[in-house]
């Protein structure tokens, strides 16, 4: 789950990187660099959770921090980059480093929280202790303070996350991997990171780490305008989402075009584009009838004054007609500020489209049989005659019903749900599947076992297989997220729109829904971080995270320092693994060489020199051909030529190896192995080196 697994060890690397790669000497000094490629300005706040992270855990308050360029209001306007040092844990009485939020708003939130009547969203500035937040902009232009709660969820901003940690490399803390203290100089410094578009979709963000390009990004290339690639604008897409019949999918509703003009933020000159909440929130929002501060709900245009005859009231007795008082419609016609848009009451409960529309694809599965005739499903993950059909069908079907029995006994989801019958129960039922909100005890935990990985696959439109099964679809990359928004196998379409690179906003390596961390979720070895609001072109590495090609550089105990792909990164006497990559500062890398150096200085060294390569591979289960990556020595005598002479024995392919990544590699409990690849066709992503000869 999202917000419980932001400890999940992807990418492990417990080298401490040169200070020549950081933005400050002190590798414990956290930093985010926000760039905002957008043609409008951006307004980043980053948001604590005071109950969660400092002493006063019961008051529900949130620090803040208010970043601007130049002065105090100016945000971060087309083109510019703004540096924040994150306060260390004990600066001041509040925390920042474990699971926190960075909302980039659309529209100064500070001037917002004047024009909302919520005093309890009002950031005090009360916060002295935190100075210098922004080093290379004048002081006072980044400012902090403290409010009575967090922002509305319905905010004009877009939620990314964050997590800082010291991860222990001297074995000595072995039951975590992590030191209680992110601060703790016997660790390395570690950052955690995601994109959340598992609450909502707003903007077009991508996050990397600040290690010259070693590391991928989370997130979305896609901009707001066309790019050079001809792959379509992120506003055209979400705007294609939210008016696609076959998705039925609401917006929030102070960013529809009727309610617009309405809403509170309209004339601060952020353009208008959807708002699109996802699964859990679509429906718990709209079964609850929660209702947004920041917009009016007036009746639509051309309404009668005496409205019986409009839809909304027309079972309403002759004499209880429904009037507009001061320009806002009564509640009996179901016209309140709903923060789901086209939400209005049916026999006295709020109800929406997208609800009737998520029972659709639903129930067919619970108490259908959609496989009696597979003739008539339209989609399938492959048409090749090696596809058994029929087999996918079954069992996607059975994990439907596997899942709907565990939810509707689970204790947590009975008592969430305890207020609704009917389809309301059902509704309650499929938010929480898609939320995966259980009781968090160990087995609802973990990622890995029948249910979880389970309902994984569910909403990546898949059956699970047994593990004893020779079809594990949930762990087959290229199955992941095949289905079109009109497919009977797609349970949530709003999971397409965040990952389909076409008809979408190409998010592959974003959260979609809660338990979506082996693609959303990834963290290494930095000090820093980067953000980039718009087009991703300016990013030091421009290749979207992928766990099935994620490049490990494993090293026995002995080495003492090292260069991977150009970067210095200093060791110590226990075992490394180094992730890397074929980027360095936005440029790719014709060919990686990765230098091994056991003692200090320069002199005695053993040097490899790796290029990348693309393979075509068959899926065994679909009969479909795809391009996969791995990386191989450029010249077998390269390495015995550039190497010292007592280090040469290195060189030695059964000394140093080259695999396929294998079952017993897969990282944090999550098989990320091309299980349907035939395993002489795997590629090649894990280098393995002995000790230095003594």
């Amino acid at each position: 789950m999202k917000h419980l697994y932001l400890l999940m060890l992807f990418g492990l690397s417990f080298g401490l990187i040169s200070p020549a790669t950081v933005a400050a000497a002190d590798p414990f000094q956290r930093y985010v660099k926000i760039k905002n490629n957008l043609p409008f300005t951006v307004y980043p706040v980053i948001q604590s959770p005071i109950a969660d992270n400092g002493p006063n855990k019961s008051d529900g308050r949130v620090a803040r921090i208010f970043v601007n360029q130049g002065s105090d209001g100016q945000g971060v306007p087309p083109g510019q980059t703004v540096m924040v040092n994150i306060p260390k844990n004990g600066v001041g009485p509040y925390r920042w480093y474990q699971s926190e939020r960075i909302l980039l708003f659309t529209v100064n939130p500070a001037a917002l929280e004047k024009r909302v009547n919520d005093a309890g969203i009002v950031t005090n500035r009360d916060n002295p202790s935190l100075a210098n937040l922004c080093p290379q902009e004048p002081q006072g232009a980044c400012w902090s303070g403290i409010a009575k709660a967090a922002y509305w969820l319905d905010s004009p901003a877009q939620i990314i996350e964050y997590t800082v940690m010291s991860k222990d490399w001297s074995g000595a803390n072995k039951d975590t991997g992590v030191w209680p203290n992110a601060d703790d100089p016997r660790g390395v410094p570690y950052i955690d990171i995601d994109v959340s578009y598992v609450d909502d979709v707003y903007l077009p963000v991508s996050m990397t780490l600040d290690d010259t390009g070693a590391t991928k990004y989370m997130g979305t290339n896609i901009g707001f305008k066309e790019n050079t690639n001809n792959i379509p604008s992120f506003l055209t897409n979400i705007n294609g989402f939210a008016n696609n019949p076959l998705a039925q999918w609401q917006t929030y509703g102070a960013y529809s075009a009727k309610n617009w003009p309405n809403n509170k933020f309209n004339d601060m000159g952020v353009p208008r584009s959807p708002h699109i909440p996802t699964g859990y929130n679509i429906t718990h929002l709209s079964l609850g009838g929660n209702t947004s501060p920041l917009y009016t709900a007036l009746p639509p245009p051309g309404t009668p004054a005496q409205c019986g005859s409009w839809p909304g009231c027309s079972n309403l007795a002759p004499d209880n007609l429904c009037c507009p008082v001061n320009g806002t419609m009564l509640s009996c016609c179901g016209l309140l500020p709903y923060l789901i848009d086209n939400t209005s009451l049916v026999d006295g409960n709020s109800w929406n489209p997208s609800l009737d529309a998520l029972l659709a694809r639903w129930t067919p599965w619970i108490s259908g049989n959609p496989c009696a005739d597979i003739k008539t499903i339209t989609t399938w993950p492959s048409d090749n005659p090696k596809f058994d059909k029929a087999a996918f069908c079954k069992a996607f079907q059975a994990t439907v019903q596997w899942v709907w029995n565990d939810y509707k006994q689970e204790p947590y989801v009975v008592n969430d749900c305890k207020n609704y019958t009917g389809n309301r129960l059902n509704v309650c039922i499929i938010g929480n599947i898609i939320g995966f909100t259980t009781n968090p005890n160990k087995d609802r935990v973990e990622q890995t076992g029948q249910l979880p990985e389970s309902v994984q696959a569910l909403l990546r439109n898949l059956p699970w297989g047994d593990g004893n099964s020779a079809l594990q679809y949930q762990w087959d990359k290229f199955l992941h997220y095949w289905a079109p928004v009109d497919s009977i196998f797609n349970l949530d379409p709003v999971v397409t729109l965040i990952k389909n690179q076409t008809t979408g906003i190409g998010a592959m390596s974003g959260y979609s829904f809660s338990i979506d961390d082996q693609w959303g979720n990834y963290q290494d070895l930095a000090s820093g971080f980067i953000v980039n609001v718009g087009p991703s072109d300016s990013l030091l590495n421009q290749e979207s995270f992928d766990p099935y090609q994620q490049y490990r550089l494993s090293l026995a105990a002995g080495w003492d320092h090292a260069t991977v792909c150009g970067r210095p990164i200093n060791l110590n006497s226990y075992g490394q693994a180094i992730t890397f990559s074929f980027w360095k500062n936005g440029q790719p890398l014709q060919n990686c060489d990765i230098v091994l150096y056991p003692k200090p200085g320069n002199d005695l060294h053993v040097n490899f020199r790796l290029v990348e390569y693309t393979a075509s591979v068959e899926d065994q289960w679909t009969g479909l051909m795809h391009d996969v990556k791995g990386f191989k020595v450029s010249d077998p005598t390269f390495c015995a030529s550039n190497s010292s002479p007592t280090l040469k024995s290195i060189c030695d392919p059964n000394q140093t190896k080259l695999e396929p990544k294998k079952p017993s590699d897969a990282g944090g409990g999550l098989e990320v192995v091309y299980v349907s690849v035939n395993e002489a066709q795997r590629p090649v992503v894990s280098m393995t080196v002995p000790q230095p000869p003594k």
